[in-house]
């Protein structure tokens, strides 16, 4: 039998854990921008021709043959949550 009050409460938490995960990756992926610009062409480095080489060679290249975060480790030598709190 349909019960209104159980589907209102799996609408609702369903929206809730959705919209959770779209909030965050807008700011999530702001951070990891930051942290590779600075990284590859603020840092002394400045030659946007060589950041660009090393951003296409150390991540782009790689496509999903490893971890996302393994490479962003290597190429920014910080984790994640490094990354986050940094910025």
């Amino acid at each position: 039998m349909f019960n209104y009050n159980t589907m209102r409460k799996r609408i609702s938490n369903e929206h809730l854990v959705a919209y959770g995960g779209i909030y965050y990756s807008y700011p999530i992926s702001q951070c990891i921008a930051n942290a590779v610009w600075d990284v590859l062409f603020e840092n002394g480095n400045g030659d946007l021709r060589k950041g660009g080489d090393l951003l296409t060679k150390h991540f782009l290249s790689q496509g999903s043959t490893q971890e996302p975060h393994q490479l962003l480790k290597r190429l920014c030598g910080m984790t994640l949550n490094d990354i986050i709190d940094k910025y």
